[in-house]
């Protein structure tokens, strides 16, 4: 287990990895560090999205439906796009979730 402070990303093994590369790349601009899993359908859930050192967590699931949300939130998401269909709130999705590492306003 890496016990570096990141952002975890979960993706199901469905997803290639082209399609979540704007979110990678959004989080990399704001320079925070991802650890990224690749996991069958059914273990992509909140409780392992957020379980990295920040508790800052992007899940993406088989229908292509990304979510950023932290454990402290009680609400389902933070923020959602769909990798299929709305690519272009991908890179702020990936951004917002090292903005909220940052203490920055999200986008």
């Amino acid at each position: 287990m890496d016990t570096r402070p990141n952002i975890k990303v979960c993706c199901s093994k469905n997803i290639d990895r082209e399609s979540i590369s704007e979110i990678l790349w959004g989080i990399e601009e704001e320079e925070i560090p991802y650890l990224l899993e690749i996991l069958s359908s059914e273990e992509v859930v909140k409780e392992k999205f957020v379980s990295g050192t920040l508790e800052i967590g992007i899940g993406v699931f088989e229908n292509g439906d990304a979510f950023l949300t932290t454990r402290k939130y009680d609400k389902e998401y933070i923020q959602k796009a769909n990798v299929f269909e709305e690519k272009e709130k991908l890179r702020d999705l990936g951004s917002n979730g090292a903005r909220l590492v940052k203490g920055l306003p999200l986008r």
